[in-house]
């Protein structure tokens, strides 16, 4: 039995003992009342009305006392209900969350792979080394020749470009030519 079902179970008998006590001492009341005045109705209006009287006298403290206990185990009740709709609300918030993010990822995961497998061109130009899109204008244009005389321009998929520049800068044998830093420094990404 969880926490709050004893709490619950607690206050079910509270209020039972208390129903107990009441009805108790309303018939304890009528016992009493019928001994002195008798058990006979009155025909006379005036005595209807002074017992009435009395009986609500006695009746009133005890309707008031359940009624207040009553108002306070709802208050008591609502207030532990909110709390733990709150905290339902925050999960589902966070899993919301969560999914968006999650969605978001794997989203851009997939964009990745889509340019990773796209063709690109990549030679020298006259202001350094160009890597372009296979489909942009500049890939068009003659790169310029190496020692031999031959363009210096590769076809590649962007992601066998990516693992020969990281593989090449890792690399500890760098030409002087050629250096990591030089490298980096000249590249133009034209994605058009």
């Amino acid at each position: 039995m969880t926490e709050h079902e004893k709490q619950q179970k607690e206050e079910r008998d509270f209020l039972k003992i208390i129903m107990i006590i009441f009805l108790s001492t309303m018939l304890g009341v009528c016992w009493v009342f019928g001994h002195f005045f008798g058990f006979s109705p009155s025909k006379s209006l005036d005595v209807w009305y002074q017992t009435a009287t009395i009986f609500t006298g006695v009746t009133t403290p005890f309707i008031s006392a359940i009624s207040v206990f009553l108002l306070y185990f709802v208050w008591k009740d609502n207030r532990r209900e909110l709390a733990e709709t709150k905290k339902a609300l925050t999960e589902q918030s966070d899993t919301q969350n969560f999914s968006v993010i999650k969605d978001a990822v794997f989203e851009i995961a997939d964009q990745v792979k889509v340019c990773l497998q796209k063709d690109v061109v990549m030679g020298m130009g006259s202001n350094g080394w160009i890597l372009s899109n296979v489909n942009s204008p500049v890939s068009d244009t003659r790169f310029l020749p190496d020692e031999q005389g031959k363009e210096q321009r590769d076809e590649m998929k962007l992601e066998s470009f990516l693992q020969l520049y990281f593989t090449f800068t890792r690399s500890r044998r760098f030409s002087r030519q050629l250096s990591p830093k030089l490298l980096s420094s000249f590249f133009v990404l034209l994605w058009i």
